[in-house]
């Protein structure tokens, strides 16, 4: 035998309806048509309630909205796409910051220097490339390419969280306009 709270909620045709704290934030149908929205757990220990011995457990034979089922899971994929969203921004400021750069003229050594100036004065001979400009020029096309896959990652999430909440507002709104419109 287990014990079971039944708060009573009166729907606006007067009919009285039973529900457990298991449907608190839920809803429940009347025979009148009307969706009828059960009040927050805190809300609902404030209306009179009945105990009884149930021989099952009450989730046996009451089912929560499916809505709320719904809802809950499009709030869990915007929790996760804005959670990518601020990961993959995150390591797109990162890879931005620590961009290797080309070195200057002044943080060049007297050899590099005269190279460079000897590479200027013959504009038609290409010369080789050191082992360092090859490594910095390896090194700043990975960080571009990670840059550009992190900014993409976040640009993806963000447009596709703000599809979902413009969704969301959407199929709310459609049945007032078939109502108004009938």
């Amino acid at each position: 035998m287990v014990k079971c709270r039944y708060y009573q909620v009166v729907c606006p045709c007067g009919k009285t309806h039973e529900a457990t704290q298991m449907q608190a934030g839920g809803s429940i149908p009347c025979e009148c048509g009307i969706n009828l929205s059960i009040p927050s757990f805190r809300e609902l220990k404030t209306l009179p309630y009945e105990d009884r011995e149930e021989t099952a457990a009450p989730s046996a034979h009451l089912s929560l909205d499916a809505e709320a089922g719904v809802r809950q899971k499009r709030m869990g994929v915007l929790c996760f796409l804005m959670v990518v969203a601020l990961i993959s921004g995150g390591l797109a400021a990162y890879w931005y910051a620590t961009f290797p750069e080309v070195p200057r003229v002044e943080e060049m050594s007297i050899f590099d220097t005269w190279r460079l100036w000897q590479e200027t004065l013959r504009p038609g001979i290409a010369a080789p490339q050191t082992r360092l400009e090859r490594m910095i020029e390896e090194n700043q096309s990975v960080c571009r390419r990670w840059i550009y896959v992190a900014s993409s990652i976040c640009a993806f999430s963000l447009i596709s969280s703000l599809g979902l909440l413009f969704l969301k507002a959407r199929k709310h709104e459609s049945p007032k306009r078939k109502r108004g419109s009938a």
